[in-house]
């Protein structure tokens, strides 16, 4: 077995944090005619690096909790994009929530666009005439890139949940098992119930801006990579002070203390070493601090033929 500070060293190296009313897609693939971009900015959340690392430290923590994580993704409205460029830590989400469609749910408002042709969220699933890819920086190999969210092909599929069952398929094609997984004791030790202690509460919090879908959020955000502060901005989830950036601190021991107190450093460890948890932290790390301090990577899209990354 790893000693605890091989565990931390790992850790240290690897997780990095991150996380519509429905109308068709004109049959171009635009939404009210306006124009396929160039390029598409997202949290990096959404990245493949960072999307998968974060589903595994969260599958194994609970399987119910990464099965909240989003499906698919969805660019962020360029004017937000913008706002954050400018305003890292936020921006007011009330200016900016008629740039979103939500789909209803009993637990999540409409919030309809006053303007679709602001909203060019939603293409054809696969565009002959697109070819789109991540940043450099934030690639993985291609059986593991696979295995990313997709850009959403409907306005439903934004800020879709993943589910249980592609939940339980994802997390055994990381080579997750079910003796990887926390216990119900070791969970709520790990999480922790109010009053929580700060570091039960950042992870707290960081877990639920990683999981802000539909039916889990009052504002389901999680197809672009954003979430709200406690002020009511919009942030992309490891903007400047948001609770999973916090996180990163707590891999300097705390985290190790955590695991080893509630009783589960040997799962951790077989985490660790048995799935691509290191590989993604390790492919995360640049494309993270790449996309410093707003958080937001920009996909890059031409007009050559088939594709990755819009497909």
């Amino acid at each position: 077995m790893r000693t605890k500070g091989t565990i931390t060293l790992l850790l240290a190296l690897g997780l990095i944090s991150v996380l519509g009313a429905s109308a068709p897609a004109a049959e171009d693939g635009r939404v009210g005619g306006a124009p396929l971009a160039a390029s598409e900015p997202y949290g990096v959340a959404l990245t493949p690096p960072i999307y998968l690392i974060n589903f595994i430290f969260l599958y194994v923590a609970s399987p119910d909790l990464a099965a909240s994580m989003p499906a698919y993704r969805a660019p962020i409205p360029r004017a937000l994009a913008d706002c954050l460029e400018q305003n890292p830590t936020g921006c007011p989400f009330a200016e900016f929530a008629p740039l979103f469609a939500t789909r209803q749910t009993s637990t999540a408002p409409v919030l309809r666009p006053a303007d679709r042709t602001l909203l060019p969220l939603v293409e054809r699933s696969r565009d002959p005439g697109r070819e789109c890819a991540w940043p450099e920086d934030c690639r993985v190999r291609p059986e593991w890139e696979r295995l990313a969210p997709r850009r959403a092909a409907q306005l439903p599929q934004i800020n879709e949940p993943l589910g249980s069952k592609r939940a339980a398929q994802l997390a055994r094609q990381l080579g997750i098992d079910d003796a990887m997984i926390l216990s119900d004791e070791q969970y709520n030790c790990l999480l922790g119930t109010p009053p929580r202690t700060p570091d039960q509460e950042i992870l707290f919090r960081c877990a639920q801006d990683l999981t802000n879908s539909r039916g889990s959020a009052i504002v389901p955000l999680s197809s672009y990579g954003l979430s709200l502060s406690e002020a009511g901005d919009v942030r992309s989830n490891c903007a400047p002070d948001a609770p999973c950036l916090q996180f990163n601190a707590l891999l300097a021991g705390p985290l190790e203390e955590i695991a080893f107190s509630c009783g589960f450093l040997d799962k951790f460890t077989r985490m660790v070493a048995e799935t691509p948890f290191l590989e993604f932290g390790v492919a995360g790390g640049p494309c993270q601090s790449g996309a410093e301090p707003a958080c937001i990577v920009e996909l890059s899209c031409d007009g050559a033929a088939a594709a990755s990354g819009c497909q």
